[in-house]
């Protein structure tokens, strides 16, 4: 998988956030929950931003969620997203009480996409070293 050839998240080796990309390789998304205040939490942390305990454990999501928000890109100036064009960021409120930011996937046009509509998680492997979420558009019926 060598042809990957867009900007990939710089990873700081002993970072908080190592289960959370040692398990996206494993096709599982995990996050984390405070044991103490019982508030779900992502982006992975020390500290519950909460309640500022340290009690914290990691939990799989279940993968549902809906659109918050979304954009379009129609013109990008990195090169290694400018075969992708159009393509959709958006932001997912997944069933669990977290906010997560990806790509959107799976839509026909995406001027027909709606805040709310129903996605699901799916994992992209980029480089042997990187597998990336993204969210399908669930179509009615499906």
């Amino acid at each position: 998988m060598n042809d990957y050839i867009k900007p990939l998240p710089q990873q700081v080796k002993g970072a908080v956030s190592q289960k959370y990309w040692d398990s996206l390789k494993e096709e599982k998304f995990m996050y984390q929950k405070c044991n103490d205040c019982d508030f779900s939490i992502f982006y992975a942390r020390v500290v519950c931003p909460n309640c500022m305990s340290e009690n914290l454990s990691w939990h799989q999501s279940a993968g549902e969620g809906t659109i918050y928000s979304y954009t379009t890109v129609f013109r990008t100036g990195t090169p290694g997203f400018k075969s992708e064009v159009p393509y959709v960021v958006g932001l997912v409120d997944l069933a669990e009480g977290i906010r997560v930011m990806g790509n959107i996937i799976g839509w026909d046009d995406p001027e027909a996409l709606q805040i709310d509509q129903v996605v699901s998680l799916e994992f992209r492997k980029a480089t042997d070293q990187y597998t990336l979420p993204v969210f399908r558009v669930i179509q009615e019926g499906e």
